[in-house]
């Protein structure tokens, strides 16, 4: 009986030593793939973040450009209404607010030369 009890003994601890080195291997294997998702996720996550610098820049050329300019048309239509000449006409194109103000400020040089 202890022969068989010894040899149980010995073929649990096998056991129990295979059950541990496929353990160990799941383990190495879930590592790996952990690892190739988490590159993978790096990987997206800076081209996304290139795009994003990429699309911000060109609304930081894009967008004042369409502000700006049609402020300095207006500024400079301000100018010579200022020195007297009454010939100048905005051009109004575009709705908003800088619209507006081109729009007021062409009503205002119209009652001027009619003032005139």
């Amino acid at each position: 009986m202890t022969v068989d009890l010894q040899t149980s003994s010995q073929e649990v601890l096998r056991l129990l030593s295979e059950l541990e080195t496929r353990n160990w291997k799941r383990v190495e294997s879930d590592h790996r793939e952990a690892r190739r998702l988490m590159r993978s996720a790096e990987w997206a996550l800076s081209i996304v973040s290139a795009i994003t610098l990429l699309f911000s820049v060109l609304v930081s050329f894009i967008l004042p450009r369409q502000v700006v300019k049609p402020l300095i048309s207006l500024r400079e239509a301000v100018d010579h209404a200022a020195q007297g000449d009454g010939a100048i006409d905005l051009e109004i194109a575009g709705r908003g607010e800088v619209a507006d103000l081109a729009l007021s400020v062409r009503n205002l040089i119209v009652q001027l030369r009619q003032n005139a």
